[in-house]
């Protein structure tokens, strides 16, 4: 079973923020962290228990771990979801069709903040 690289796709997801965070919210769209059972079952979640990137220990001695993934969520009346994920993808986002981002892979930006296309 593999793992969720949770910290390696946020830090991405950061950078694209502070890009189209804007358009973002002008299109009714955003990304999410939050738990998700159904993809507990693809990743394996028992790798955060002793990871240390993952957990904290509070004042009170209690662990609190993240189970977290990363998830496109669209408003009801937002960009429509080809729209949205064609600029994840050029961004170098891998999204299933659930909006659980996946992985994230090198994509070439140029200087003028534009995406290029390395297979011309």
């Amino acid at each position: 079973m593999k793992t969720y690289p949770y910290y390696e796709i946020k830090e991405r997801v950061d950078l694209f923020v502070i890009d189209y965070g804007d358009e973002m919210t002008k299109e009714k769209w955003t990304i999410e962290s939050k738990p998700c059972n159904k993809t507990d079952l693809i990743f394996n979640k028992v790798v955060r228990e002793s990871d240390e990137r993952y957990f904290y220990i509070t004042t009170s001695g209690n662990k609190r771990v993240n189970y977290d993934y990363l998830f496109v969520k669209r408003e009801q009346t937002g960009k429509s979801k080809k729209s949205i994920y064609s600029k994840l993808l050029k961004y170098g986002f891998e999204i299933d069709e659930n909006g659980l981002i996946l992985n994230v892979k090198n994509a070439p930006i140029n200087p003028n903040n534009e995406f290029s296309d390395s297979s011309n």
